[in-house]
Formats: structure tokens, sequence, C-alpha cells
């Protein structure tokens, strides 16, 4: 048993490593114009508490775009970068996509500010508050967008449900 503890400590030890910023410098990747293909999407696991009410009212995220032709995540020059919230977990093949609990959105200029620089390329950490609102359920999903300049696709990650009820 202690060791199945030890081995989950030092996965989870490892999966958020992987988002920290890198200690030495690099240079910057260039932007190029391929378009977005791929958004990947990381949260913690369980909803945080910004403020000093009771309860969850925001979420940590890191979020990487892969461009096509590139092998790692580019930074994001231009388009939206949407994070849609949902109230609980929604399955969107068996249910009708209901009404977002929370939007926010991202220009560039809003997301250099959150830049980040690591192993899987250039990436964004981000706190995402939804105070004053509250959740009714214990969970909270997310899914996040990329919204092209013109006629460009539009990019969604898979979804993440994050746990959100008070311990």
């Amino acid at each position: 048993m202690r060791r199945a503890f030890q081995w989950t400590v030092l996965g989870l030890s490892a999966l958020l490593g992987l988002g920290g910023c890198a200690t030495h410098p690099r240079a910057p990747q260039p932007a190029g114009d391929a378009p977005i293909r791929e958004l990947h999407l990381f949260s913690l696991p369980v909803a945080l508490n910004l403020d000093a009410e009771p309860g969850a009212d925001g979420i940590g995220v890191k979020l990487y775009a892969i461009a096509a032709g590139q092998v790692k995540a580019v930074p994001i020059r231009a388009g939206v970068l949407e994070f849609i919230a949902y109230d609980g977990t929604v399955n969107f093949a068996r249910t009708p996509r209901p009404d977002p609990f929370h939007v926010w959105q991202f220009t560039p200029a809003d997301l250099a500010r959150h830049e980040i620089l690591t192993v899987l390329g250039t990436g964004y950490d981000l706190v995402l508050a939804w105070a004053p609102k509250r959740l009714s359920q214990g969970r909270v999903m997310i899914v996040a967008r990329y919204l092209a300049v013109g006629d460009g696709p539009v990019v969604v990650s898979a979804p993440s449900s994050i746990a959100a009820s008070s311990f």
C-alpha cells in the first residue's frame, strides 16, 4: 500500500511539473502563420477557493496550442481563446449543450501576461475565477476553444472535469 502511494505521489509530481517554467533562457519560437490545429488543456484536479468565503470560486489551468506542422506548442498571436465552464459534468453526446456557467475570453495581448515556456513549448498558466457566482453541483467542467481570425477553424480542447465540492 505504501509503495502504491509513493508511485501515486511521484506520478502526480511529474504531471504537475510538466507545466513548470523553464529555468534557463531559450530562444523564442517563431509564431509563424500556421493555423492552430489542437488545444491541450491541463487542469488541477480540484477547484480553488480564491477568497475568504467558503466554497470553490475558480480553477487553475495550463493550455498549449499546437499549430499545423509544429511538434511543440506555439504562442497564440491572433484570434481569441475562450474557456467555457459548465456547472456539473456534461455529456455532449447524450444531452443538448447547456448554457455555460461562465465564459472567459482572452486576446493575444491578454494571454501574453500568462505565457510560460516549458519542455512542451509555449503555453499559458491561468487562474480562472467565477466569483461571485456559486456552483450548484460538486463538479465543474471546462473546455478551451480557439476562434481564429477570419475563416480559420474553430478548435476545441477535450473537456476537463474538476471536483469542486468542499471537504
